[in-house]
């Protein structure tokens, strides 16, 4: 009986240990072919490579055929035409949706046929737009305790009243949530990236409810909307600080009589993360396309607003300045830099907007 149980465990183990044996196998066999494929493949990739490689010198080391090209593309290229078309679709306000956008794009129809462009088409989209409501502008009102109230209208200046800016829109950003509201907490967030808001959290301030400023740069505007919503805030102000936009080797160049950015210019732009119609995501927005409700989009909740750094400054002032802020923080406003707080003051900021289809 023993001697049976023995052979049995014995042919047990044998059974074992040609399984294991033929595992191996089967794994030495697998890893040699997937080594042989991998080798195989870098070779015909170098070889591909260097072919490419050798037709690409040959057309790049061909001066000749350079020359060719190019006296061909600038030959082509009329730099009054380039003045002239610029000069027209600059001379008045075409923002989307309008009946400047509309007569923008007509006149780029028009040329382009004209210059022999095959199948130029003009075709009609039905897009979910921000469209600001010139007759009630955008506001922020700054009420003390004792209910003194001081407005101010987000609006730019028009420097040459000969140019036809009659129809620009005023400052805003569009997908803002709409409505007013209202706090008694204003802060700095330099950015509005995820590490400033860290960092005032650190510090134990509850930017719950809180209105928070933070300047363009370092990331998008959408980016900083979205995270300003994250950490409680319910509204938004943008600025660009002088640093950036208006530095102090470059007060000669303040435009009228330059590039750089006055007092009380903005930056508009959209608070979506996406390209396209926000309701129609990788989709056109024709008849027969689905919408998602604005419920649905990634679009920020919160009420946000551009503002000059003019404006900017007199916030600056107001705000609580016992909290000092890094080094980097600070910009070419000469203002203290802090992260604010409440100095016996409310914020309101009214977003008048008109959502339009």
């Amino acid at each position: 009986m023993y001697q049976k149980l023995s052979d049995a465990y014995r042919n047990v183990r044998n059974y074992s240990n040609y399984r294991s044996n033929s595992k191996i196998q089967i794994l030495l066999i697998s890893a040699t072919a997937l080594v042989l494929f991998l080798t195989g493949y870098i070779i015909a990739y170098a070889i591909h490579s260097k072919s490419n490689n050798k037709n690409f010198n040959h057309l790049s080391n061909d001066l000749s055929l350079d020359r060719e090209f190019r006296n061909l593309l600038l030959s082509s290229i009329n730099k009054e035409d380039i003045k002239s078309h610029l000069k027209y679709l600059t001379s008045f306000a075409h923002l989307a949706g309008t009946d400047g956008g509309k007569k923008s794009a007509e006149y780029v129809h028009q040329v382009w046929k004209e210059q022999g462009l095959e199948d130029v088409q003009m075709i009609d989209y039905d897009v979910y737009l921000d469209i600001p409501d010139e007759k009630n502008l955008n506001k922020l009102d700054i009420v003390d305790q004792n209910g003194t109230k001081k407005t101010f209208e987000i609006k730019e200046t028009i420097y040459d009243q000969d140019l036809n800016f009659i129809n620009i829109s005023k400052p805003f950003l569009a997908y803002s949530q709409n409505g007013s509201i209202m706090s008694n907490k204003l802060y700095y967030l330099n950015y509005c990236d995820y590490q400033d808001f860290e960092l005032a959290l650190s510090k134990n301030i509850s930017l719950n409810d809180s209105v928070v400023i933070c300047r363009y740069g370092w990331s998008f505007r959408a980016n900083k909307a979205l995270n300003a919503q994250k950490f409680g805030a319910k509204g938004l102000i943008l600025f660009d600080d002088p640093l950036r936009s208006s530095p102090k080797q470059a007060q000669d160049e303040i435009y009228p009589n330059g590039q750089f950015m006055p007092e009380n210019g903005t930056q508009r732009g959209t608070l979506y993360m996406h390209d396209g119609d926000p309701l129609t995501p990788n989709y056109p927005s024709n008849s027969i396309t689905y919408r998602l409700s604005e419920e649905k989009t990634i679009l920020p909740k919160i009420v946000c607003q551009v503002i000059g750094f003019g404006l900017a400054k007199e916030l600056f002032n107001l705000m609580d300045d016992q909290i000092p802020v890094p080094e980097f923080w600070k910009g070419e406003m000469n203002v203290s830099y802090s992260l604010g707080g409440i100095q016996n003051k409310v914020f309101l900021i009214r977003s008048l907007l008109r959502i339009s289809l």
